[in-house]
């Protein structure tokens, strides 16, 4: 992780970062040992702050991970179908809401 991140601020970082969730989930694990260990300053409340702020992204990159990893493991490439549909279903409704409006 170490060096995807160093590539990701020298080498591509006119791109998007590839390593947010990495900074994610390390930052919730410092924060909830720094809580659990009692080494929070301030009483931890920062650290309650930003690991309760990270905690539904961290949750849902969860989910999406283990759902992809299924998935591909019982139906192949074929369930990227389910994402794309997912994907213009939100795309109608955005039209629909836009011509609305």
């Amino acid at each position: 992780m170490g060096v995807q991140n160093a590539i990701g601020r020298l080498a591509i970082s006119h791109l998007a970062a590839t390593t947010v969730m990495t900074v994610n989930v390390a930052q919730a694990t410092i924060d909830a040992l720094d809580i659990w260990l009692g080494a929070a300053p301030d009483h931890g409340r920062a650290s309650r702050a930003r690991l309760w702020r990270m905690a539904p992204a961290i949750g849902s990159f969860t989910v999406g991970a283990f759902a992809g990893a299924f998935g591909f493991a019982l139906y192949g490439f074929a369930c990227v179908a389910v994402p794309i549909f997912v994907l213009l279903a939100l795309f109608a409704l955005l039209g629909q809401q836009k011509a609305t409006a």
